[in-house]
């Protein structure tokens, strides 16, 4: 016979109260303290998970925001912090927007200077991203996913082959290894 399965139960806790419109993506940094949401209403919001209090802003965006997550503090570019700093592990927040658009936010700026990167080249909405390590997979209603280095802020490869919008990436590292291993939803293409 076989085991059942165990199941954890979880208890409501609160709902978070402050966009002006609909939320389409939210996610939790890796010490389970902040939450980022994504919304209609152009921004991302991070939230403190113990107060439920809205702790920072990050507007930009020209259109609904798809998609957020969360890079840790060793993805930005050179150093031990999430911009080459040595200070613990902040947060580097991305989120991918109608606009076409990918922006890197650093959760320990100041709000003028919080957007330290916008990444361009989509031609369409952005619809989904994941993070592995410091590598950021999007997929596009442009038919494509790009592989990014957060590290360099660029591109490095356009995986086409879609034939409409791609609203999800799953990727991955195998033990042990570096390089990521991905699948995308819509087409089930894996590369």
């Amino acid at each position: 016979g076989g085991r059942a399965a165990s199941r954890r139960t979880f208890q409501f806790k609160t709902t978070l109260v402050g966009h002006r419109g609909a939320v389409y993506d939210a996610a939790m940094n890796e010490s389970c303290t902040k939450v980022y949401s994504a919304s209609q209403d152009t921004t991302v919001l991070e939230w403190d998970v113990e107060t439920s209090q809205i702790t920072a802003v990050c507007e930009g965006h020209q259109g609904f925001v798809r998609a957020v997550v969360v890079a840790g503090g060793d993805t930005g570019g050179g150093g031990s912090g999430a911009l080459g700093e040595a200070s613990g592990s902040p947060e580097l927040a991305l989120s991918g927007a109608q606009d076409s658009c990918i922006k890197l936010w650093d959760m320990r700026a100041p709000h003028s200077s919080r957007c330290v990167a916008t990444l361009t080249e989509h031609s369409a909405e952005v619809c989904f991203l994941s993070v592995v390590g410091d590598k950021l997979f999007s997929g596009s209603a442009d038919a494509t996913v790009k592989y990014w280095d957060i590290r360099q802020r660029k591109c490095v490869d356009t995986l086409r082959g879609h034939k409409s919008t791609v609203f999800a990436v799953a990727a991955a590292c195998k033990p042990g290894e570096t390089e990521p291993c991905m699948c995308v939803h819509t087409v089930a293409s894996c590369w």
